[in-house]
């Protein structure tokens, strides 16, 4: 019996003293991350006074831009997003041993990244982009095992991408964009099971695409354009099919897309390629990756017929310019036929190809959302399609440097919001109707060039005597010309001030425009 007295006393007395200790252990913490911040605010220059309700007169867990645990002592989040913080970040932030979230988005923090932050083992969150960090980041960032997300994009990080970061199990988004990081992607990202966002754009990172990138069967985003990659994209790259935005543009990629694109890449709705050295076909499956809203093939050298794209109900914008496309009269209807069906495009650019035969007149029949048609530097024949005028979004109609006919049709002047005209280089002729009326908007002009001798602009019915409002548009272009010679004089004595040039323009407005 005494023994078990003594055991229940023995009981009683640990059980106080691990409470006490429970007690003194959440005391000391509390305090730790009262002084974690009190510090961080004494270190940083604060334009904004954000921080002025960071005193000791209040709990902690009340400042501004601080979230604490539900019992109220430990800090679990600090977001001090878009409010100018100036400094180091300092590493005394690495005594906030419970923080889970660290954002410090938009603000003006320089220096390094602080390696001390691998102590905070519960850290899922870390998000230090758009500020002037320099330096590397540090590979002690992989011991963080909670993380999943890491936003270091837009800041001035240098150095290699560590390696050891594949080795985070649950990580979800890596952004490093718009850094000036050096090396190639290392191949152990490929273990990054859980990710769905890398992005590691204009980095100037350089090498091959990593075979490895195509185990992350869960990736939604793959964003590395910019940068100075080469050799072939991996087929196994395109067999994600998760992937809803895939951008490789402006690289040195090289290669074949693979045949069956649209079919293993059912998912995507962004896909920039552009601004490579790709090669071979388009592939005509590309007709069934129905949810695809922006197609950028631009500057390549893909060869063979535009395919038919009338099954991407969704598409917005289609950039197939500075290709070796090419076409026929017959390739021509069956293609704006088929674009008849993208109700949603918004952009074409067919431009720099070698497109040939004639423009059909269902080009006059595109979603009524079009605004920009782009065209030019191809080898179309034919009379220019009337019934433009449905454009009514249209800012940007480029046909120049084709063979186009004719005259140039009078439903162009309906198109009140157009900013860019560009149809010099072609074979039009006779008398310009008056267009110019309504293009108020209009800054960009350009109708050089054109099968004519007596290339006039006038309004309808006037002849091309001197003596009525017609004129010819090489005077308007010199006397502008002129305008901006005086402008540039090098002497200050022959040079325009701004109130003699504007004097000049709205002279020869008046006089080739009459308004």
């Amino acid at each position: 019996m005494k023994h078990f007295r003594f055991l229940l006393l023995l009981l009683s007395l640990f059980q106080i003293i691990a409470s006490y200790s429970m007690k003194m252990v959440g005391g000391v913490d509390s305090s730790t991350d009262r002084e974690a911040l009190l510090a961080f605010k004494s270190l940083v220059s604060d334009p904004q006074n954000a921080l002025s309700g960071w005193n000791i007169s209040s709990s902690h867990c009340t400042w501004f831009g601080v979230n604490c645990t539900s019992n109220g002592t430990r800090v679990q989040s600090l977001s001090l997003t878009n409010l100018a913080l100036f400094g180091n970040i300092p590493p005394q932030l690495s005594n906030l041993t419970s923080l889970k979230t660290l954002n410090l988005y938009n603000n003006s923090f320089f220096g390094q990244i602080p390696s001390e932050l691998s102590r905070l083992t519960s850290l899922q969150r870390i998000i230090l982009a758009t500020n002037n960090i320099s330096g590397t980041i540090p590979v002690s960032l992989s011991d963080c095992l909670m993380l999943e997300q890491m936003s270091f994009e837009n800041n001035k990080l240098t150095g290699l991408l560590p390696g050891e970061l594949g080795q985070l199990p649950r990580l979800k988004i890596l952004d490093v964009s718009m850094n000036n990081l050096t090396g190639a992607i290392p191949s152990t990202f490929g273990n990054l099971s859980t990710i769905t966002n890398l992005s590691i754009a204009r980095t100037n990172i350089s090498g091959k695409i990593p075979n490895e990138l195509g185990r992350l069967h869960n990736l939604v985003v793959l964003q590395i354009s910019e940068n100075q990659l080469s050799g072939e994209i991996p087929f196994l790259i395109f067999n994600i099919s998760s992937l809803e935005y895939l951008s490789l543009t402006q690289n040195r990629l090289v290669g074949k897309l693979p045949s069956n694109i649209g079919l293993t890449l059912p998912n995507i709705r962004e896909l920039y390629l552009g601004r490579n050295g790709l090669e071979g076909p388009i592939p005509t499956s590309l007709s069934n990756a129905s949810r695809i809203e922006f197609l950028d093939l631009s500057s390549n050298n893909f060869t063979g017929p535009i395919p038919l794209l009338g099954n991407l109900k969704n598409l917005v914008k289609l950039f197939l310019g500075s290709n070796k496309l090419s076409s026929t009269t017959e390739l021509n209807f069956q293609v704006f036929d088929s674009l008849t069906n993208c109700t949603q495009l918004e952009d074409i650019f067919l431009n720099a190809n070698q497109l040939s035969g004639e423009l059909p007149s269902s080009a006059a029949n595109l979603s009524v959302k079009l605004q920009e048609f782009c065209i030019d530097d191809n080898l179309l024949t034919g009379s220019f399609p009337q019934g433009f005028e449905r454009y009514q979004n249209l800012v940007a109609l480029s046909i120049q440097q084709n063979s186009f006919k004719g005259q140039i049709p009078k439903s162009i002047g309906k198109l009140q919001k157009l900013q860019r005209l560009m149809v010099h280089e072609n074979l039009f002729s006779g008398e310009i109707p008056d267009i110019f009326s309504n293009l108020t908007q209009l800054y960009l002009l350009n109708m050089g060039n054109n099968h004519s001798a007596s290339y006039s602009i006038s309004g309808e019915g006037s002849s091309s005597s001197s003596n009525n409002s017609a004129f010819r548009g090489e005077e308007c272009v010199a006397a502008m010309v002129r305008v901006g010679l005086s402008c540039a004089a090098h002497s200050s004595k022959e040079r325009f001030t701004m109130r003699e040039s504007l004097s000049k323009l709205l002279e020869i407005k008046r006089s080739f425009i009459g308004f």
